[in-house]
């Protein structure tokens, strides 16, 4: 899946949000989880998935250990933070996100092959925590061994409770913290995220016990020192709200220490959200990372055939372009727009490392990040819609006019995608050369 192209999101988080707690220092550590040297989580892959029994061995042996929930919890945190370090240079976010699923999934057909206390109770954190495919297959197999009479462990029986939460904020973002208790050991999320970009989650921290009680307290006190920034205590709804809003969008955290807690927790901080929709009889909390891997099986599943959708022919217009800038391509449905993109990019002898997003339907809907991977061509654009527009440059200033002209079956002999004609000298004041263009979309047919 790694394209070696991979591109940030038009939208950057360039620093820290509003006041992480004084606390910070001691932030909670997750503990080191058996069995997950380099080794073997490197061997996740599908051809080499043998070795998930000795993973899930080691989770299973650490959860046998452990005698609260709290450390349950963290014990899986843990194995998502091992999935969090693989190697950028192999996989991507996408990469290791399909990843984190299949090996969630192993893990769940493992503890219904081998049924037990501590199985049952690795399938019942794996049901809360974890990717939507893993969430479900593990709530299913939860279910059947607990209707076989498998005896969850002690500590799954514990039930969460929301003491109290707090809101700090600034000119500049938010922080929403949320201090939970189950049974004595109480632990504090905070949430914080960027109103300047919409508010995506930029941090997550995680606290536990006598730190975890004096959070509320440091961000009072940060006041003295920080006259511009705001605080509130929230009721639980309100406080769901924030975090349901955060969860939703893309996170996009603004440095490597911030990214590592983010993949660690965000299935934690999702946990803690749904279980408070549950109490409060509220809908179910949206993750984004949910949608993103979703469309990723949508999209796998005409990976073996790149014209499953059959081929879009796109007439491409710089928009306000007088006499008018086009060029024509023909593209398979099935086609990422982040792949789209390059394609324009190379039909106009353009720069395709300026930041981009895209705009479809009556009621604009813009798909911009890493959902641009995701979300293929045939399903933005159709004979009902046959228009979509291509937002680019630094500030979003200039427009492209994508139309679909039609559709026509793919021809397995014809290399795609390919550039057909166009009209005009590129803003760049490059001509349309049809052979140079496809010269350099030759790497597609690879």
């Amino acid at each position: 899946m790694a394209k070696g192209k991979r591109r940030s999101p038009n939208r950057t988080a360039t620093r820290a949000t509003t006041a992480a707690p004084a606390a910070e220092a001691e932030l909670i550590s997750l503990p080191e989880p058996r069995q997950l040297s380099d080794e073997a989580h490197l061997q996740v892959p599908p051809e080499q998935l043998s070795e998930m029994r000795d993973i899930t061995q080691g989770v299973l042996e650490d959860l046998a250990a452990v005698r609260t929930r709290m450390d349950a919890d963290l014990t899986l945190a843990s194995v998502f933070r091992v999935f969090s370090e693989l190697d950028g240079d192999e996989l991507d976010e996408l990469d290791i996100m399909a990843v984190t699923s299949i090996m969630a999934q192993q893990m769940v057909d493992l503890c219904l092959r081998a049924p037990s206390s501590t199985g049952l109770g690795l399938l019942m954190l794996l049901a809360e925590q974890g990717t939507v495919t893993s969430r479900i297959a593990a709530q299913a197999a939860a279910d059947q061994l607990l209707a076989d009479g498998v005896e969850p462990p002690r500590w799954a029986a514990t039930e969460l409770k929301v003491v109290r939460a707090w809101r700090v904020g600034d000119g500049y973002g938010e922080a929403v913290g949320v201090l939970f208790a189950y049974g004595h050991r109480e632990h504090a999320v905070t949430v914080m995220f960027d109103r300047d970009l919409e508010g995506s989650i930029v941090d997550v921290l995680l606290a536990a016990d006598s730190t975890a009680s004096v959070l509320r307290a440091a961000a009072q006190e940060q006041l003295v020192e920080r006259p511009d920034q705001t605080f509130e205590d929230l009721d639980d709804r309100r406080a769901l709200g924030m975090l349901r809003e955060a969860l939703a969008g893309e996170p996009l955290p603004f440095n490597e220490e911030s990214a590592e807690r983010v993949s660690t927790l965000l299935y934690l901080v999702h946990a803690r959200a749904q279980q408070m929709a549950v109490q409060l009889e509220e809908p179910e909390v949206a993750l984004f990372d949910d949608k993103l891997l979703t469309r990723l099986w949508e999209m796998l599943e005409f990976g073996e055939n790149p014209l499953a959708k059959g081929i879009y022919q796109l007439k491409v217009t710089i928009d306000g372009s007088e006499p008018a800038i086009w060029r024509r391509v023909e593209v398979p449905g099935t086609m990422d727009l982040d792949s789209l993109h390059v394609v324009i990019q190379a039909a106009f002898s353009g720069d395709d490392a300026e930041a981009f997003s895209y705009r479809y339907g009556p009621q604009p809907q813009e798909i911009m990040g890493s959902l641009l991977q995701v979300t293929q061509i045939a399903s933005v654009l159709d004979a009902a819609q046959p228009r979509i527009t291509c937002v680019y440059g630094a500030e979003g200033e200039r427009l492209l006019d994508i139309v679909l002209e039609k559709t026509v079956p793919g021809q397995g002999d014809v290399p795609y995608p390919r550039y057909l004609d166009g009209q005009n000298t590129s803003p760049e004041g490059v001509a349309p050369d049809a052979a140079a263009i496809n010269r350099q979309l030759e790497s597609f047919h690879d």
